[in-house]
């Protein structure tokens, strides 16, 4: 969640292998589209295009002009370049409509982690996860 270039992306569909499926989300378009390059060989990676939330829909995003500080949350010295629309996905939705049963979540969403959990209900008590995550720390 937050799959970004895909640096991370790669290194789990390595560790997955061929038994194994990464699905990655990043909502940014710019970045998206990197994103799909960088996988584009990994038979075990899928990407959508999406933001992880408390509920399915659209919303506002801050895409910074500073790689990696996109995000929902507007921080001080984030240096705004725009602001798009960006379709969201509970976590609950998005393993039912690709059809997962996930073991780990991986999230690096600059602020939104709160909200993609709330989200996540669900899946978080069906499935027994490793949870790996990114805190965002305060941006002077």
């Amino acid at each position: 969640i937050g799959g970004n270039i895909g640096y991370y992306p790669l290194i789990a569909c390595q560790a997955v292998k061929a038994n194994g499926r990464v699905a990655i989300i990043e909502p940014v378009p710019g970045t998206y589209k990197i994103l799909e390059s960088n996988i584009s060989q990994q038979q075990n990676a899928s990407a959508l295009q999406v933001a992880a939330g408390v509920e399915t829909g659209l919303r506002s995003m801050y895409v910074s002009e500073v790689p990696n500080w996109s995000g929902f949350i507007q921080h001080n010295n984030q240096r705004i370049a725009e602001t798009v629309e960006v379709k969201t996905v509970r976590i609950d939705d998005l393993v039912q409509m690709i059809n997962i049963k996930p073991d780990m979540i991986r999230m690096d969403i600059e602020g939104g982690e709160a909200q993609a959990l709330a989200g996540a209900r669900s899946t978080l008590k069906k499935h027994k996860l490793d949870f790996v995550h990114h805190v965002l720390k305060q941006r002077a």
